[in-house]
């Protein structure tokens, strides 16, 4: 089975936009450092290719590092409070609760042999400085390389100066080590900083300074940035070459940019609107007003002035979107830049075509696309850097910046408002893919320096709105940093407070934090129903519902959560409804009343609607039956059933505390079952995963003993050692396997796995496809063929047309006979069979018996 989840990209080194050029000498330096050295900066000024450099020789040293190369990209973020957070979220690290973020980061990286790129760290230098040292001291198996226009300055650091690139005449050099000095013979010798460690690998052969080795002469017979000029210029022009009638010309360009990368390619892109001699009478012209200076022979721009330049050849269109994009601090699509930067002189119709001129001009770069094909495009730091100051001189940055908060706060709405509708996925995607620019939405309304109260309660709203976001991503801990800023900015009472201190008791019980949870719930009620906020009221009796739950206090736990119902029912509140279905059923469940728990499971999942593409709180009421059946001799089958859906829910949305918590009650139902081997591996499996939560069974007092007792029996059958053993190997097994293997029955973690996608087109017993299995069990679980479509990237009509091939293969003639088929497929698997993976009906679980806490196991 290949499963299509809405899953954050995680390590790995992006492909290069284009052809990398030159810079073999601090490559081969580089490449020495990265065997033995733990600390290397590059540092140089802003456009001449440090990310390009780090990355280069990253992807070179990828093999010596087991556990990956992590980039993370720095230049978005401003506020340095968030910088352990980024990491983490970049690493799939814990955002444990009990320490400090930096604290969980380093308990990650410690046992881990990898290489950490921190990209564009001037801006947070001290943050970043701090974290580094931290990382060399504590993770001893990690290098960390950064890059930044200044040193991080801190103990063990070697660092690699990043220079122009050479250009005929122009005296330049490629990559030294800090501080390298030339002597009074002209050799090179290095000195290491004080205090800093010296490495002799470092070095650089004095005959390599040219950049592509002594001897050699690149195509264009001119140095690496003619070359680079040449390349460039290649791609804008088609058929454009350095020639003997154009070699002095180029170089004289080359060398009037300073052998900046940025500026160079940013000149070459301009061949498509000015002549090469064009080109270079109007860039003289720009350094002679900006030099006071009349002989352009011996002036060197800047990549500032260069960009300036690029600026000044702009339309006033052109000039106004690039500052007005500037805001976006990562990728953006033309609707949004058109909602965000339309305004004035700029209509919103003019507003694709002008990003695409300024991609023909290298100021603007194209990043690939969404689910839906849609093009993205980005700007590079510098460039985005160089527009904000141009936003900030118009007086239009609070305007713009308020247009940017608007539009995340209105998705933000629409999600919250559609949270359970069919476009489940399509939505979450789309956050997925916006996340860093609703992260500078929160830092534009929230962490600005000058108090600007409506912007605080945009922001306030944004944080609350996106509640549901915040859990299925396990962003949790920022989203408390976020919701705590939000108390202290909005103080006095009132009902955005209300809302505030509710999802923050929602959100803290989730992730463990419960004698939190339980103060912001009951503070939540009191406000809420001061204000007579029926609506605020329930929503907060219901979050704190669930955290007296997991705090063991089950009769005042009861209580909000009738309270909850009396309030959210006459306001037809289903989302609120569907949630406190959910909880009332892990109440019942501690309360030993397990059919009640089942009925609040059954009564949340009819809430949805036979055809409902909902996934999130399905897989969340999966969940919470679960406990229920695992409470009722016979019904181990349902178990499995439920457990099976809200793992498949929980897998495909990247959502680690839902799968967590699948694998974990699975492993108690194979203990129950006396698969232990099953049970070792299962429970394996999930301890990584609540590790990144932060927490095991949420701190659930309830359910930690009931951990302990599934634990020992398992460990007492296997011996201690085979159990160790088998344990270790499902934390270590790849997560996708696991979860194919898990609804597979499977008893081993060896062996192939039906279901899972094979490379070759593998069909089963049963003539199916590994696509047309897919399908078939999804169409199984109850998905609707809208939902199938999204999953798999394909049409509705598609995936009907699918079905009747599958039903065709199979003998049957209607959806409903897929699931009959599957559990006998299922059951031919070694070991007890593993239901039909079908959600029971209300009316199936009126006919279940009736039970009490006699009827425990």
């Amino acid at each position: 089975m290949s499963f299509n989840r809405v899953v954050a990209p995680r390590g790995g080194i992006p492909a290069e936009p284009n052809e990398f050029v030159g810079r073999t000498a601090e490559l081969r330096q580089l490449d020495g450092l990265l065997n033995g050295t733990r600390l290397v900066t590059l540092v140089g000024p802003g456009g001449v290719g440090k990310t390009r450099v780090a990355l280069r020789a990253a992807a070179a040293a990828a093999p010596r590092y087991p556990d990956g190369v992590w980039l993370v990209k720095l230049s978005g973020l401003s506020d340095r409070r968030l910088l352990p957070h980024i990491i983490a979220e970049r690493i799939g690290a814990a955002e444990h609760f009990a320490g400090s973020p930096s604290d969980a980061l380093l308990a990650h990286l410690r046992d881990r042999h990898l290489l950490l790129i921190l990209d564009t760290c001037e801006h947070l230098i001290d943050a970043c400085a701090e974290l580094a040292d931290a990382i060399v001291a504590g993770a001893p198996s990690v290098t960390v390389l950064a890059t930044s226009r200044e040193p991080l300055d801190v103990t063990g650091e070697t660092i690699v100066t990043v220079g122009p690139l050479p250009v005929p005449g122009a005296g330049s050099g490629e990559g030294t080590t800090e501080h390298s000095v030339p002597d009074v013979a002209g050799e090179l010798t290095l000195e290491p900083r004080p205090g800093k460690e010296f490495s002799p690998l470092g070095m650089i052969d004095p005959e390599e300074r040219g950049g592509t080795g002594a001897g050699e002469r690149t195509p264009a017979d001119g140095g690496d940035a003619v070359e680079l000029f040449a390349r460039r210029a290649a791609v804008a022009v088609p058929g454009f070459a350095v020639t003997e009638v154009n070699r002095a010309e180029v170089v004289r360009l080359c060398r009037r940019l300073g052998g900046v990368p940025l500026t160079i390619e940013l000149a070459a892109g301009r061949l498509r609107q000015f002549s090469l001699a064009e080109i270079s009478r109007r860039l003289d012209n720009r350094l002679a007003l900006l030099t006071g200076s009349g002989d352009p022979d011996h002036r060197h721009a800047t990549a500032h002035d260069a960009i300036a330049w690029s600026y000044d050849t702009c339309t006033t269109t052109e000039r106004t979107l690039w500052a007005r994009l500037s805001v976006f601090p990562g990728s953006f699509d033309a609707a949004a830049a058109a909602e965000v930067c339309a305004s004035g002189e700029l209509a919103g119709t003019e507003i694709f075509e002008t990003i695409l001129r300024l991609v023909d001009k290298s100021l603007v770069m194209p990043a690939g696309s969404d689910g839906r094909g849609r093009p993205r495009y980005r700007m590079l730091d510098t460039i985005r850097e160089f527009g904000e100051q141009q936003l900030n001189a118009s007086g239009e940055d609070v305007g713009i910046r308020d247009r940017f908060i608007a539009r995340y706060l209105a998705m933000a709405r629409h999600v919250d408002e559609h949270v359970f509708g069919d476009e489940q996925m399509e939505l979450f995607s789309e956050l997925r893919r916006e996340q860093a620019s609703i992260r500078a939405a929160l830092e534009y309304s929230l962490g600005g320096r000058v108090r600007q109260p409506d912007r605080e309660r945009d922001g306030a709203e944004l944080t609350t709105r996106l509640w549901a976001y915040w859990v299925s991503f396990g962003r949790m801990v920022e989203a408390d940093y976020w919701l705590s800023k939000a108390l202290e900015l909005i103080p006095d009472p009132c009902p955005q407070r209300a809302w505030i201190l509710a999802v923050r008791c929602f959100l803290g019980a989730v992730r463990g934090a419960i004698p939190q949870a339980v103060a912001d719930g009951r503070a939540a009620v009191r406000l809420a129903e001061s204000l007579r906020r029926p609506l605020i009221a329930g929503r907060a009796h219901l979050s704190l519902c669930l955290a007296l739950t997991f705090a063991g206090r089950l009769d005042a736990a009861a209580r909000s959560g009738r309270a909850a119902e009396r309030r959210l029912t006459p306001l037809g509140d289903v989302t609120g409804l569907v949630v406190l279905d959910a909880h009332l059923a892990l109440l019942h469940q501690g309360l030993g009343q397990p059919d009640e728990a089942i009925a609040c499971y059954q009564r949340g999942i009819a809430r949805f609607g036979e055809h409902s593409g909902e996934r999130i709180y399905h897989g969340y009421l999966h969940v919470a039956g679960a406990f229920g059946y695992l409470e009722l001799p016979g019904m181990e089958a349902e178990s499995a059933k439920v457990l099976s859906l809200a793992l498949l829910a929980k897998y495909d949305l990247d959502e680690v505390t839902g799968t967590a918590y699948s694998l974990e009650l699975l492993g108690w139902l194979a203990t129950g079952a006396g698969r232990h081997s099953r049970a070792a591996w299962l429970m394996g499996s999930a301890d990584p995963l609540w590790v990144r939560c932060g927490a095991r069974l949420s701190n659930a007092v309830l359910w930690e003993p009931r951990h302990e007792q599934a634990v020992a029996v398992a460990r007492e059958a296997l011996g201690a050692e085979r159990y160790a053993e088998l344990f270790e190997a499902g934390r270590q097994h790849p997560l996708d396997q696991v979860v194919a293997l898990a609804i597979n029955d499977a008893d081993t973690l060896d062996g192939s796995v039906r279901g899972l996608a094979q490379a070759d087109g593998h069909t089963g017993p049963s003539g199916l496809s590994d696509h047309e299995r897919e399908i078939a069990f999804l169409v199984a679980t109850g998905l609707p063929a809208r939902q199938i479509a999204r999953q798999l990237f394909t049409t509705p009509r598609r995936v009907e047309e699918q079905l009747k091939g599958i039903f065709a293969k199979l003998g049957i003639s209607s959806a409903k006979q897929l699931g009959p088929w599957l559990g006998e497929e299922l059951a031919s698997r070694p070991g007890p069979s593993v239901p039909t993976p079908s959600a029971p009906s209300p009316s199936e679980g009126s006919a279940l018996p009736r039970g009490s806490a006699a009827r425990r196991r």
